[in-house]
């Protein structure tokens, strides 16, 4: 809420009600007009104090200041970006999975609205995408971290991001993989891991398994240039050496 740059501007408030006061002081000069002057500054400082003393309460800590703010602000993107903020914060603490995910949700409310009121906060789009990617909504957490890398290109955020899209797409597809093993349908394990290894290709020994998979399919220029594309990432692979100079279909 920023109540401190209210200090400033009061002090020529101040300044020109006591000289509002003095010029009618001047003018009317009377006992009554001087007592009732006094009552509306006792009344004026006790009403202050009970103000300043209620919102101090408020700032005890981050948690009730939002807590306190997401209510006189409901509509301030800046509000439900810290208070979405301060709710995916609790989550980490939080041990019970339903808990959590509430929290998650709650938060992902808190970003939703702030995304509707305005969608070029770039500085929302980092929790966005984490609180999604935290439900294993990883569809929205991509859609959100692309939305911040478009805002804001430099973020210090995007390699670790896209890292965890990656890995999460990989390990997606390598169940499916590793659920077909056992049928041995080599057409559909090669279109399984292809599909993998597009999301996280920079990992040297999955370019080896799918080199294999290729022979398997007698596509053996496909095999050479997956072993190959393994050396490229990963010079001392002695498996993708071994496979190129004695390939394993002869």
């Amino acid at each position: 809420m920023a109540d401190r740059f209210l200090f400033a501007p009061s002090l020529f408030f101040i300044g020109f009600l006591l000289i509002l006061i003095h010029a009618i002081s001047d003018k009317i000069n009377t006992t009554a007009f001087s007592y009732g002057s006094k009552i509306m500054l006792i009344a004026f400082i006790i009403f202050s104090y009970i103000k300043v003393y209620s919102r101090n309460q408020d700032w005890k800590n981050n948690e009730t200041l939002y807590r306190a703010d997401i209510i006189k602000s409901p509509n301030s993107v800046r509000m439900l970006y810290y208070h979405g903020g301060m709710l995916l914060t609790q989550s980490d603490a939080i041990q019970d999975s339903i808990q959590k995910n509430n929290l998650l949700r709650m938060a992902v409310n808190d970003f939703n609205k702030a995304h509707q009121i305005y969608p070029d906060y770039a500085s929302m789009y980092q929790n966005y995408g984490l609180a999604f990617y935290r439900l294993n909504n990883i569809d929205s957490a991509e859609w959100a971290w692309n939305r911040l890398k478009e805002l804001r290109p430099d973020s210090k955020y995007i390699a670790n991001n896209e890292f965890l899209i990656a890995t999460y797409r990989f390990n997606s597809w390598n169940k499916k993989y590793e659920a077909a093993l056992p049928r041995q349908n080599f057409t559909e394990l090669l279109y399984l891991y292809r599909n993998a290894i597009s999301y996280y290709d920079a990992m040297p020994g999955s370019w080896v398994l799918l080199g294999k998979l290729y022979t398997v399919n007698n596509k053996k220029d496909s095999a050479t240039w997956a072993w190959n594309e393994c050396l490229k990432r990963d010079s001392t692979n002695q498996e993708a050496k071994q496979l190129l100079i004695n390939p394993i279909w002869k």
